[in-house]
């Protein structure tokens, strides 16, 4: 979908991994959006999420617009803010958490105009581990 896409109106999705959502707060609201060559997920991780480990098919640039994320890759770990850049090959396992008290924002930027999402384990509302990335639409 061309054109301007603006946080607050994107149909965003809340996620969390196996735990009781009646008990604990979501980890993190996600919405996607679709090009011809290309797509990308907007995420926000609310204070104590994490954005469990998964691997995508397709090489990705996480963007962080705000906030402080624990980021691991393979087997490399950093730290990542506002303005930093994690470029992760297609196919390497990793994640992000947010470890801060503020919800943190970051872009994650395909090549690909659809990834397959395959997560450690189940993400919810789900119950799957494998996603696609745009979400396909509603039937």
């Amino acid at each position: 979908m061309s054109g301007i896409h603006r946080w607050p109106d994107l149909p965003a999705i809340e996620c969390w991994s196996e735990r009781d959502p009646n008990v604990d707060p979501p980890d993190f609201r996600v919405a996607d959006v679709a090009a011809a060559e290309s797509c990308l997920v907007y995420c926000e991780v609310l204070p104590g999420g994490t954005v469990g480990e998964h691997t995508d098919s397709a090489e990705e640039v996480v963007v962080v617009i705000e906030g402080v994320l624990d980021a691991w890759a393979g087997d490399r770990r950093t730290t990542l803010q506002k303005g930093d850049l994690l470029v992760i090959p297609a196919m390497q396992p990793h994640g992000l958490a947010n470890r801060g008290r503020e919800p943190a924002r970051f872009v994650g930027v395909f090549v690909e105009p659809r990834v397959v999402n395959t997560f450690a384990k189940p993400l919810m509302p789900f119950n799957e581990r494998v996603l696609e990335t745009p979400s396909p639409p509603p039937s």
